[in-house]
């Protein structure tokens, strides 16, 4: 998009690339009475040739994947997810990350619910984005069309929902809302034009849950902590894989303890305390310090 402006201050300037914004620095009014107002059949012809575009075209834009897109053919992969990276896609196919039990959770939720728009939050570190990538897998194993929409997706809003339209999705799975910078009122017009396509299922930090306008109509749902079942898997994996870190010392009784009590039963947590043997608070500050 575009920003017509005399001024702006160096953080708004900051803002507006952030959000792939450019800024043209010109008084608004002259700016039209010199583009825009001799241009009105130019802008015309323009649009409407870009609105046959697109409805000819049957092959979404590269940047808008199906979990199918995603999962064929994909290889690689690194056990350093099970060190607190952050997942990718790879990761997930390949079998580097540990399944969750809360996967079967949000399902649950979503058949129960008649809601098109599903809020998944929690606290940092739950591995909100595991799971999300997880339940993709499944609703794509299962012969649902899943959409998948996360930072790599450089579309334009109006473009975004035109090619998801063009996907005809079951489902379509957001990681996480606040890449569109949607909080406030836009969040809710948002979610609720992709709420029409689809069913939507979209993660949020728990700390901006509060920032989506209280007229987003949608089921918000916590996700359950790490269960027991999923510690020991997540100590199996370490193990396997040779990450067990300090953890290597302990007994296994021991272990547990450190990922379900000290590492709070959440997975990100769990898996740097496992990694680096120190509280989750203190390599926080540490990563600030430095």
């Amino acid at each position: 998009g575009f920003l017509v402006c005399p001024a702006l201050t160096e953080a708004l300037q900051a803002t507006l690339a952030l959000y792939k914004v450019s800024w043209i620095k010109a008084d608004p009014v002259k700016f039209v009475d010199k583009y825009l107002r001799t241009s009105r059949v130019e802008v015309a012809e323009g649009k409407e040739a870009l609105r046959r575009h697109l409805a000819s075209s049957q092959a979404p834009s590269p940047s808008l994947r199906t979990i199918r897109d995603l999962r064929v053919g994909v290889v690689g992969g690194s056990s350093e997810v099970l060190v607190g990276r952050e997942p990718d896609w790879p990761d997930v196919v390949n079998g580097f990350t540990v399944p969750l039990s809360n996967v079967s959770s949000i399902r649950q939720a979503v058949e129960r619910t008649d809601a098109r728009v599903i809020i998944i939050h929690g606290t940092a570190g739950s591995g909100k984005s595991t799971a999300l990538m997880q339940l993709g897998l499944e609703l794509d194993a299962d012969g649902s069309t899943v959409v998948w929409i996360d930072r790599k997706v450089d579309l334009p809003i109006a473009d975004l929902l035109d090619r998801t339209q063009v996907l005809a999705p079951d489902f379509i799975l957001i990681d996480n809302v606040d890449i569109f910078g949607l909080f406030g009122s836009r969040s809710a017009t948002m979610l609720a034009q992709l709420g029409k396509l689809a069913t939507v299922i979209a993660v949020v930090r728990g700390h901006q849950l509060s920032r989506l306008d209280s007229t987003v109509s949608a089921l918000r749902y916590r996700l359950p902590d790490l269960t027991d079942k999923d510690i020991l898997n997540l100590l199996d994996s370490l193990e396997q894989r040779g990450l067990l870190g300090k953890l290597r010392v302990m007994a296994r009784a021991d272990r547990f303890v450190t990922l379900a009590d000290d590492g709070k039963r959440q997975l990100l947590v769990a898996l740097m305390q496992a990694a680096k043997g120190t509280r989750f608070e203190i390599i926080i500050a540490d990563v600030l310090a430095k």
